[in-house]
């Protein structure tokens, strides 16, 4: 999947920002997402199916927050690679 610069989450416009590795308080993530600064950022030293799950894992994160939702990060890992399996698997992504 391509890694946009930008991406629409509701009336909100997320950079997305590519960096080699995302790090908190010493953990090493796939991805974060910051509602507050609507911004996506995504490591990219993983390979393309892992980035692609952790894309949509943040984008996932963008609309919870942004919907008040209310998923749980469980439930956001597992839709994240449901929804990436079934694009996947029914050819729906465009490269």
């Amino acid at each position: 999947m391509k890694i946009p610069k930008k991406v629409k989450i509701g009336p909100y416009d997320y950079t997305v920002e590519r960096f080699p590795q995302v790090v908190k308080g010493g953990d090493v993530y796939y991805g974060r997402c910051f509602k507050d600064q609507c911004r996506i950022e995504i490591a990219t030293s993983h390979p393309a199916q892992i980035i692609d799950v952790a894309l949509m894992h943040e984008y996932l994160h963008g609309i919870d927050e942004v919907y008040d939702v209310g998923l749980e990060e469980s439930q956001v890992d597992r839709l994240a690679t449901g929804i990436m399996a079934f694009l996947k698997d029914n050819r729906l992504l465009r490269e």
